[in-house]
């Protein structure tokens, strides 16, 4: 076994690794570089590229002027990288990919890790500095706002989205809440990696913050919720009908509830609803929800929305007051109708 010098440390602890040292103690150093070269190749199949850098760098120190050993294997590691990255990842990704070269490409995808999120868990908290870039690969995202009277929901983003640029790139401390709807499955860049490129990669910051801007902007949306909350007349509404949740495809979930109504308006409505478990209550928001509201005696419209807000009405327990954006906003003419419908319907069950 060939001893470490002094500064030296073992990269992978295979005997090839061991067999290189005692070549260059012999001063072979073409027999050590085409040992060296096997190595990475071997190593960079097996897909740990971290390792198969290093050996790359070592290679370099030990023989700067062997350009073709140095570029061949360059050429390995970045075969086996892009062979590596996962298939339906560069469908999802495709505008990204076609957007960079092939190896700013790898090296972004190799720089990244990624997790799976459960229904409501939460994937940053309002006021947390933290430096991380988020690509969605599958499933959907709610962005919220934490407030003394509630949850307030301000956006969704799902599949082949990115957010989290202005904390990532700025350094700034997160304005809002962001959770899980249902699973999802996100890929994570830290922000340390723009360093890492910074000598290999120079472009390749720029060009994905460039991309990046055709998603959300967090200061914007919250104006733009700002304004839509106070643009809408309300019309105070009352009596019961029946909510159906959907799941994130818009499909029925089997899970119904009887509400009391409280106001609508052309873009949405508010009502009461039991809620017996208190942890339930977070999960309820970003979900879809479908309802039939009535036009006439005989006539239903059916419309749904997003749970924007559920708010707990103090005076009772379990009680809290749901506030849903409808997909598709009601014509002046529906709202009239369903209004003057429901009016009617409670002054007849006065009479």
């Amino acid at each position: 076994r060939a001893r470490l010098k002094p500064g030296e440390r073992v990269i992978t602890g295979m005997p090839q690794e061991q067999q290189v040292r005692r070549l260059l103690r012999q001063s072979d150093i073409d027999a050590a570089g085409d040992l060296l070269l096997k190595l990475i190749e071997r190593v960079a199949r097996q897909r740990n590229f971290s390792q198969a850098d290093k050996l790359r760098e070592w290679l370099i120190e030990i023989d700067p002027s062997g350009l073709k050993r140095i570029i061949q294997a360059a050429e390995i590691i970045d075969e086996e990288k892009l062979a590596s990255i996962d298939r339906g990842h560069l469908e999802i990704w495709s505008d990204l990919y076609d957007l960079l070269a092939e190896e700013d490409f790898s090296t972004l995808y190799h720089c990244m890790h990624h997790r799976r999120y459960n229904d409501g868990e939460l994937i940053v908290r309002q006021g947390q500095v933290y430096s991380r870039l988020f690509f969605i690969n599958s499933g959907t995202v709610k962005f919220y706002f934490e407030s003394e009277a509630g949850d307030v929901l301000i956006h969704t983003m799902g599949s082949g989205e990115i957010f989290g640029a202005a904390p990532f790139f700025e350094a700034s401390s997160w304005t809002i809440s962001i959770a899980s709807v249902g699973k999802s499955e996100l890929s994570l860049l830290r922000q340390e990696s723009l360093k890492d490129w910074s000598e290999d990669h120079p472009g390749l910051e720029a060009k994905l913050r460039d991309f990046c801007q055709q998603f959300e902007n967090i200061d914007k949306l919250l104006q733009e919720k700002g304004a839509e909350r106070r643009q809408e007349t309300r019309h105070p509404v009352s009596g019961r009908l029946q909510t159906i949740l959907l799941d994130s495809k818009g499909r029925n979930t089997g899970i119904s509830a009887t509400v009391e109504l409280g106001d609508i308006s052309k873009g949405g409505i508010s009502y009461l609803a039991r809620i017996a478990r208190k942890e339930n209550v977070r999960l309820l928001l970003g979900r879809k929800v479908q309802m039939g509201l009535p036009l006439s005696a005989g006539e239903t419209h059916i419309v749904t929305g997003d749970i924007l807000a559920v708010r707990s009405v103090y005076a009772v327990e379990n009680d809290y007051s749901l506030h849903v954006r409808f997909n598709k906003p009601l014509s002046k003419q529906e709202l009239h109708q369903i209004v003057a419908q429901l009016k009617q319907s409670i002054k007849s069950f006065g009479e």
